[in-house]
C-alpha cells in the first residue's frame, strides 16, 4: 500500500481522489495529515483539523471495473474494521453510532465517509477518516485519543502506520458470512435506549421530529431498525440521526 504524509493539507480526501490514476498499475494509496483546514464529512459538513489536533486519513482501494461492488457489504466490512482496530488499539470500548461516527463512552471521537470512485479501467472504493487526537473543550459531546489512550500519541506516525498495515490487511479478506451480526455488534446502544432525530415517512407525518426508541440493529440495506410506539421502522441515513447525551 503507498503511503503518503503531508504537513498541511486542504483536504485528504481531494487531494487522494485529484490523484486517483486512469490507467494500471491500480494500487492501494492512503493519505494522512495533522493538519487539514477544508475537510468534508457526511453531508458535505466541514471537518477541519488545527496542527497536530486531529488525524486527517483517507484511503482508496482499487476494485476491477468489471465486478459490481456490493456497497452495503463493503461499507459495513470497512466499518467493521476501523471499529475493530480502535478497539484493540486505543480501548475495547469503542462502537460505531449507526451510520459513521466512531463513540467512545457516548462521546464522539470520530468520523468517516465512504464512496465509490469509477476511473477509465478501475473502480475504487474511497474512505475518508477523521480522528480527534485532542480535547475539543467547546464541544461537550466529543473526546480524543489523549483523553483516552494518551500513550498511543507518543509516536503518531506509528499509530498511522499501525492503521495502514490493519486495514491493507483487513481488506484483503472476503467479508465474513456473519457480517451483519459482525457489524450490529460494534453498534453504538444496541438494544438500547436513543434519542433519534426522525424525517417520518407521510403516513406518520403528525410525529414528533425527535423520538426514544430502541435500536434493533441494521438490516441488510444499511438501514436502522428502531423499535418505536408506532412498530418498528427500517429507515435510511438521511430519514434518522442518533443523537449523543448532551451531558
Amino acid at each position: 500500500m503507498k503511503r503518503i504524509y503531508l504537513t498541511e493539507i486542504p483536504s485528504t480526501q481531494s487531494f487522494l481522489l485529484q490523484n486517483l490514476p486512469d490507467s494500471p498499475p491500480h494500487l492501494a494509496q492512503t493519505v494522512y495529515s495533522f493538519h487539514q483546514t477544508a475537510g468534508y464529512g457526511q453531508a458535505q459538513n466541514s471537518w477541519e483539523c488545527p496542527p497536530d489536533s486531529g488525524l486527517a486519513f483517507s484511503l482508496a482501494w482499487p476494485f476491477p471495473k468489471n465486478i459490481k461492488i456490493p456497497w452495503v457489504q463493503i461499507n459495513k466490512h470497512l466499518s467493521i474494521g476501523i471499529t475493530q482496530f480502535l478497539q484493540e488499539k486505543i480501548h475495547p470500548e469503542f462502537c460505531l453510532k449507526w451510520p459513521n461516527d466512531l463513540i467512545y463512552q457516548n462521546k464522539k471521537c470520530g468520523g468517516m465517509i465512504m464512496n465509490i470512485v469509477s476511473k477509465t479501467d478501475c473502480q475504487y472504493l474511497v474512505l475518508g477518516l477523521g480522528i480527534n487526537l485532542k480535547p475539543i473543550p467547546q464541544i461537550k459531546t466529543a473526546t480524543s485519543i489523549q483523553e483516552i489512550n494518551p500513550k498511543t500519541l507518543d509516536d503518531p506516525h506509528a499509530f498511522c502506520l499501525d492503521l495502514c498495515n490493519y486495514l491493507n490487511a483487513f481488506l484483503k479478506k472476503e467479508p465474513s458470512h456473519s457480517i451483519e451480526n459482525d457489524y450490529n455488534s460494534c453498534l453504538w446502544r444496541l438494544q438500547d435506549l436513543a434519542c433519534i432525530s426522525i424525517d417520518f415517512p407521510e403516513k406518520f407525518k403528525n410525529s414528533p421530529e425527535t423520538i426514544t426508541a430502541k435500536i434493533l440493529g441494521a438490516d441488510s440495506f444499511g438501514r436502522i431498525i428502531i423499535e418505536t410506539d408506532m412498530g418498528v421502522l427500517h429507515l435510511h441515513h438521511g430519514q434518522a440521526r442518533i443523537q449523543l447525551p448532551q451531558n
